[in-house]
């Protein structure tokens, strides 16, 4: 009796540690549902956040990827979801990243990005302009989010200008996992 009960208190903790270490996943990371399912997307000028490759720019893996553009004054586009964090020991937000921008280095001003988690920049560049980066290409990029391990977070994605000069943060497989991106991964491309 005291065996059967053990094991009955045993299967059940299982259960709750299994769920509540798993969290909630991320939905759509690779955008391959299509227009916006599982994000919130924003822009002051109401342009589309999603698109799919075309002959000029394709994503990095599969149809579809995300493009937030910043093109005209003031112009701010955004991308976000909620979600809840696997409550384990390591946690990273992995990505794919590729930077465009037609903003002029020798001016005294911008565009920017930032990626940030409960409005907490994890990486923020006010600095972008043609050549800053300087790296073209899809760029894989890795954030550890083990402080925020268990909680609900808001993700969010960001670009603005503050003049005419176009800049395009573009992101594709977005995923939540114990793991950082390997270096560099089987399948990288420029």
């Amino acid at each position: 009796m005291i065996k059967i009960l053990l094991l009955n208190i045993i299967c059940i903790l299982q259960i709750f540690l299994c769920s509540a270490a798993s969290g909630q996943d991320l939905i759509n990371g690779n955008f391959e549902q299509g227009q916006n399912a599982g994000w919130q997307p924003y822009n002051n000028y109401d342009r589309n956040v999603l698109i799919m490759g075309n002959r000029l720019f394709q994503p990095y893996s599969g149809r579809w990827f995300a493009s937030l553009v910043a093109r005209e004054y003031g112009e701010v586009s955004r991308l976000s979801q909620q979600i809840t964090l696997p409550n384990i020991r390591a946690v990273y937000l992995n990505l794919f990243i590729f930077l465009y921008s037609e903003e002029m280095c020798d001016v005294p001003y911008y565009d920017a990005i930032v990626i940030s988690i409960n409005q907490i920049p994890l990486i923020e560049n006010p600095r972008i302009c043609s050549g800053n980066p300087p790296v073209r290409g899809w760029i894989p990029s890795t954030f550890d989010l083990s402080m925020f391990a268990g909680q609900t977070v808001l993700i969010t994605f960001q670009v603005s200008t503050i003049d005419t000069g176009s800049t395009v943060f573009s992101l594709d497989n977005i995923s939540i996992d114990s793991k950082p991106l390997s270096w560099p991964p089987d399948n990288w491309r420029r």
